[in-house]
């Protein structure tokens, strides 16, 4: 039986819904990526409150004088680059989740399968995770 692995980033609730990283083919070859994949989008879920703020500062700069509009856009850079680090280490957590998956695979070839499908994997999500951050997330969140 094999030891529970040690996971990077925040630990995940237990009632915490994601979408079992839904687009990884882990049965085919033998990997449990879901861990990862479920830290990851505890991670993501967290920084949708950034973005939420954000949205919310742009509605007030709408109504805002123009002295508190200049304030307002401040606001809203910090915002933008406080979601941009989050985005960034949750995405650098989750290759390291991936590494740690992929070398806890038993039989030798699968770990280099699980290595080209990490390396695929973490690219597609660093380039569309933009999009997954922005969206409204899971219903049960």
């Amino acid at each position: 039986m094999k030891k529970p692995l040690d996971l990077a980033g925040p630990t995940v609730p237990e009632d915490f819904v994601d979408d079992g990283l839904s687009g990884v083919p882990d049965i085919l070859f033998n990997i449990n990526f879901r861990p990862a994949g479920r830290v990851h989008d505890y991670e993501y879920h967290l920084i949708r409150s950034v973005i939420r703020r954000i949205r919310q500062l742009k509605e007030r700069r709408k109504i805002a004088s123009q002295h508190n509009r200049q304030d307002l856009k401040c606001r809203i850079r910090s915002c933008r680059i406080a979601a941009k680090r989050r985005r960034k280490h949750a995405d650098a957590n989750f290759k390291e989740n991936l590494r740690r998956c992929a070398v806890n695979a038993a039989i030798p070839y699968t770990r280099i399968r699980a290595f080209l499908i990490r390396r695929l994997y973490w690219r597609g999500v660093r380039i569309l995770g933009r999009w997954a951050v922005r969206g409204p997330g899971h219903e049960g969140n």
